[in-house]
C-alpha cells in the first residue's frame, strides 16, 4: 500500500543534517536574548547544511524572537522558496510581513494559503501610493525589495526593481546600487527617477548628495531651488526636502519647509518614526538659525514620537543651552545614506591591518566637499571615516583636502574634543606653522586659536570624593580664584585634615600656600608627597617644577617635566598648570621670547575655555 509521503520522509538516506543539540543551542541563545549569537550559530549551520530545510524555520524563529519583523520576513521568504507548499512557512511569511508593514507581501501569502485550501484569492484594489498606484504584483515586488534592502541583499533588490516602472522602485534600486558601492549607477538611476517624476523628492535628495560626491558644491547647489520649491506628497519626501536643504546650507529654506508642511495631511497615517525625523530635522534647521525656542519644541516633539531618539535628545539639550549644535552630533541620515554599506563591511574586515585600511580608504573617490558635508552632518561614525579619508589625502599632498580639514575646525560637527584632535593633527603634521592662528568653533563660538602640541578637552573629570568633600574642594578653589586666600587656606587645611593621603587635597593645599608665598620648602614637601602617592598627578608635578625653577634647579625641573610630553591629551586645567610651569622655567632662564609664547598659549587657553 502506498500513500503520500510525510514531509521530509523522501529525503535520501544518510542526508547530512545538524545534530539536534546544535539546533537547540541556537534556540537557547535566542530565548536568552543573545540574538547575535543565535544568528551567528544559525548562519554557521546553514552554511554547513545548505540542503537541510528546517534550518530556514529556525532562522525565522530567531528573528521572531528578536522582535525584528523585517528580518523575520526575509527568513520566512527564504523558507517559502525552499519549501513552496509549506503551510507553516506561508503562515510565517504572512504574519511577519504584516507585522513589518509589508501589506502586499502579506496578502500574497494569504492568497497562497487560500489557494492551498481551494478557496479563491482575495480581490484587492490597487495599492494607493502618492507617486502612483500599484497593482498587487507590483506591491509584492516593492515589499520584497524593501525587505531585501533591509537585509542587505542588494543584488536581489536590484533584480526585482530593474523592470518595474515606478518612482518608488527607482528609489529602491538607487539605494541598493549605492549601498553596494556603485555610485555612478546610483546617480544615473536617481537622476532618471527625478526627471521622470519631479515630485519624487526622496530621489532628489539622494541625487543631490551623489552630485556632491561626484562634482562638489558647484554640481549640487543648483538642486537647492527645486528642493525648496517643491510640495512633498509623502512623509518620506518631506523628510528628504529638509535633509537636502540642510546639507546644502539652506537652513532658512529648511525652516520654512518644516513650517509649511508640518501640518500636512499625509502625517495622519504616517509612521511615528518618520514624523520624529521630520521634527528633528526642523530642530536642526532652527538651531542653525539660532531660533532656540523653535528648536527646543521641535526636538521635544521628536522625542515624544520616538522616545529613544538620542540625536533629538542631544539637540533639545543644545537648544536649551542656546548653543549651535557644535557639542552634539547632527545626524542628517544614517551611515548608509552617506557611505556605501559595502565600505563599512570592508572597514570591519580590515580589522587592525592599517595598510589594508589605507588602501581601502584610498579607493573612495568622493570629492572633498562631499566628505566635509559627511563629517558635518553624518554623525560620529560617518565623520570618523570621512575625516580619515581627508587626512590621508592631505598627507599625500592634496591641498583641497587640507583646506577642507581646516574648514571643519569652524563648523558645528561633533563635540569640541573632535575639533581639538583635528587641530592637533594639523599642528603635529606641520600643516600649521608656529604662531599660525585658525578659526575654530569652541564652546559654541568661533575663536582664533593657536596650534597646541596636545589635545585639550573640557570634559568633566570624574571624582571619587564624597559629595561633602567635593563641595569643600570646589569652595576652596573658588575662594582662591576670588582672592579670598585666607578662607581658601582654611578650607584646604580642613580637606587635608579629612583626607591626609589624598593627592588632590595635598596638591590643592600646596597650590594655595604657594600663592600665599609660604616658604618654598614647605610647598615643595607637599607637592613631593602628592607626587609620591600618584606619579601621574599633573598638578603636583607642575607645581614642583615651578618650585625647582624658582630655585634655579633647571635640570631637575626639565627632567621632572619630561613625562608630561608622553601624554597626548589633557584637561584644560591640567594644561594650564603645565604652561605655568614652563613659564616659570622660561623666566628663570631669562628666555623672554619663550615666556611671551607661553603667555600667548595661556591667553589662547582662556579664549577657548574661559
Amino acid at each position: 500500500m502506498s500513500g503520500k509521503p510525510r514531509h521530509g520522509a523522501a529525503r535520501r538516506a544518510g542526508e547530512a543534517k545538524p545534530q539536534t543539540a546544535q539546533m537547540e543551542a541556537v534556540r537557547r541563545a535566542s530565548r536568552a536574548g543573545r540574538h547575535d549569537e543565535a544568528r551567528a550559530r544559525g548562519r554557521a549551520l546553514r552554511a554547513a547544511f545548505p540542503a537541510f530545510r528546517p534550518l530556514h524555520h529556525l532562522a525565522w524563529e530567531v528573528e521572531r524572537e528578536a522582535a525584528n519583523p523585517m528580518a523575520a520576513t526575509s527568513r520566512a521568504w527564504d523558507w517559502v522558496q525552499a519549501v513552496a507548499a509549506s503551510v507553516p512557512a506561508l503562515e510565517a511569511l504572512r504574519d511577519s510581513a504584516l507585522a513589518a508593514g509589508r501589506a502586499a507581501l502579506g496578502a500574497w501569502a494569504i492568497n497562497r494559503l487560500r489557494a492551498m485550501d481551494g478557496r479563491p484569492p482575495l480581490e484587492l484594489p490597487p495599492l494607493h501610493n502618492p507617486l502612483g498606484d500599484l497593482t498587487l504584483a507590483q506591491g509584492v515586488d516593492m515589499d520584497l525589495a524593501q525587505v531585501f534592502l533591509n537585509d542587505q541583499r542588494y543584488d536581489e533588490a536590484i533584480a526585482l526593481m530593474r523592470h518595474l516602472d515606478h518612482p518608488s522602485a527607482r528609489n529602491n534600486m538607487g539605494l541598493a546600487q549605492f549601498a553596494r558601492g556603485d555610485v555612478a549607477a546610483a546617480r544615473e538611476t536617481l537622476e532618471e527617477a527625478w526627471q521622470a517624476w519631479p515630485g519624487n523628492l526622496f530621489a532628489l535628495d539622494r541625487l543631490m548628495r551623489l552630485r556632491l560626491w561626484v562634482g562638489g558644491h558647484d554640481a549640487a547647489a543648483p538642486l537647492a531651488g527645486p528642493l525648496a520649491g517643491a510640495v512633498p506628497l509623502r512623509g518620506e519626501d518631506a523628510v528628504a526636502q529638509l535633509s537636502g536643504l540642510i546639507v546644502l546650507g539652506q537652513a532658512q529654506q529648511a525652516d520654512r519647509a518644516w513650517a509649511g508642511h508640518g501640518a500636512a495631511r499625509f502625517w495622519k497615517d504616517s509612521d511615528k518614526a518618520l514624523r520624529a525625523l521630520f521634527d528633528y530635522l526642523g530642530a536642526v534647521a532652527a538651531m542653525a538659525l539660532e531660533h532656540w525656542d523653535d528648536a527646543r519644541e521641535r526636538s521635544r516633539a521628536a522625542m515624544e514620537a520616538k522616545p529613544d531618539f538620542a540625536a533629538a535628545a542631544e539637540a533639545r539639550l543644545a537648544a536649551r543651552l542656546h548653543r549651535v549644535p557644535g557639542a552634539v552630533d547632527v545626524e542628517v541620515g544614517d551611515f548608509g545614506s552617506w557611505l556605501p554599506v559595502s565600505l563599512l563591511h570592508e572597514i570591519r574586515r580590515s580589522g587592525k591591518d592599517s595598510d589594508a585600511l589605507v588602501r581601502l580608504l584610498g579607493r573612495c573617490d568622493a570629492t572633498a566637499d562631499y566628505l566635509g558635508a559627511a563629517a558635518q552632518y553624518g554623525g560620529a561614525a560617518v565623520r570618523a571615516v570621512a575625516v580619515a579619508i581627508l587626512q590621508q589625502r592631505a598627507a599625500d599632498g592634496d591641498e583641497v583636502a587640507l583646506a577642507e580639514i581646516k574648514a571643519l575646525l569652524g563648523r558645528p560637527c561633533g563635540p569640541d574634543r573632535d575639533r581639538s584632535q583635528l587641530h592637533h593633527w594639523l599642528a603635529s603634521r606641520g600643516f600649521l606653522a608656529r604662531g599660525d592662528r585658525v578659526e575654530m568653533l569652541v564652546g559654541g563660538r568661533l575663536r582664533s586659536i593657536m596650534p597646541l602640541s596636545v589635545t585639550i578637552t573640557a570634559e568633566p573629570q570624574e571624582s571619587d570624593l564624597s559629595e561633602a568633600d567635593q563641595d569643600l574642594l570646589e569652595e576652596a578653589v573658588e575662594m582662591a580664584s576670588l582672592g579670598a586666600s585666607a578662607r581658601a587656606l582654611e578650607l584646604a587645611q580642613q580637606l587635608h585634615a579629612r583626607l591626609p593621603d589624598y593627592p588632590t587635597a595635598i596638591g590643592n593645599l600646596a597650590a594655595i600656600k604657594e600663592g600665599l608665598h609660604h616658604p618654598d620648602e614647605e610647598v615643595e614637601a607637599l607637592y613631593r608627597r602628592a607626587l609620591g602617592i600618584d606619579a601621574d598627578y599633573v598638578f603636583a608635578r607642575a607645581g614642583l617644577v615651578r618650585v625647582l625653577a624658582r630655585r634655579g634647579e633647571l635640570d631637575a625641573a626639565r627632567e621632572l617635566l619630561l613625562p608630561v610630553h608622553e601624554r597626548e591629551e589633557y584637561h584644560f586645567t591640567e594644561w594650564r598648570a603645565v604652561l605655568m610651569a614652563r613659564r616659570e622655567m622660561a623666566r628663570a632662564t631669562g628666555d623672554r621670547s619663550a615666556e611671551e609664547a607661553i603667555d600667548d598659549g595661556l591667553r589662547d587657553l582662556r579664549e577657548r575655555f574661559g
